[in-house]
C-alpha cells in the first residue's frame, strides 16, 4: 500500500513535470521542420521541365522563413548535392582554379534555404542547352524563383517576391547576368 501511495505521487510529480515543459517550450520548437525537395519538376515558360532542389536552412521549422540562395552548377555538372560544404579550389590535371564556392551544406548552416537545379538540356531537365541565354536559362532561372515565391519556407518581400540571392562558378556563376537581364 505504501508502495501504491508513493507510485501515485511519482506518476502525478512526472506528469507534472512533463506537462510544465511542454507549456515552457515555445511552440514552433515543438513544429516539423521544412522538409527537403529533391527533383522536382518545375515548368519553364516553353513547358520544358527543370529539374530542381530545394534544401531549407537548418533547423528552420514550418511556419518559418528564410531568405533563398540560387546555385547554379558548372558546365556539365549535376545540380549540387544538399551535402557540397565550401570549395576551395577546383581542377583537372594541370588546370586549377583557386576560388571559394560555398556549397549547400555551408549555405544551410548559415540561415539561407537553398536551391539546385540542372540546367536545361542536362541530366533530368529537359530541353537544349543554349549557352546561359536570357531567353531561355534566364526564363528557366526566372520559373524557378516563381516556384520559389509559392513554397512556405521562402522569405517573401511582397505578393510573389521572394528574397533571393545567387552565387556559382563557371556556368552558374554566368546564368546570374542572364536571370538578372529579364527577372525583375
Amino acid at each position: 500500500m505504501v508502495w501504491d501511495l508513493v507510485y501515485r505521487r511519482l506518476t502525478f510529480a512526472l506528469g507534472l513535470a512533463a506537462t510544465v515543459v511542454l507549456l515552457a517550450c515555445p511552440l514552433d520548437a515543438m513544429a516539423a521542420p521544412v522538409p527537403t525537395l529533391e527533383n522536382v519538376q518545375v515548368k519553364s515558360f516553353d513547358g520544358t521541365q527543370i529539374d530542381t532542389n530545394f534544401y531549407p536552412a537548418a533547423r528552420l521549422q514550418q511556419g518559418q522563413t528564410a531568405p533563398t540562395v540560387l546555385e547554379g552548377s558548372f558546365w556539365g555538372l549535376p545540380a549540387y548535392s544538399s551535402l557540397i560544404g565550401t570549395i576551395n579550389s577546383i581542377g583537372v590535371e594541370s588546370f586549377s582554379i583557386d576560388a571559394e564556392l560555398v556549397g549547400p551544406a555551408t549555405l544551410t548552416a548559415d540561415g539561407y534555404n537553398v536551391i539546385t537545379w540542372n540546367a536545361r538540356g542536362w541530366y533530368s531537365s529537359g530541353g537544349q542547352v543554349n549557352l546561359d541565354s536570357p531567353s531561355y536559362e534566364g526564363r528557366d532561372v526566372s520559373a524557378i524563383i516563381n516556384w520559389l515565391a509559392t513554397q512556405p519556407a521562402a522569405e517573401l518581400k511582397g505578393p510573389n517576391d521572394p528574397v533571393v540571392g545567387m552565387t556559382g562558378w563557371s556556368y552558374g556563376g554566368g546564368i546570374q547576368l542572364s536571370t538578372a537581364a529579364i527577372d525583375h
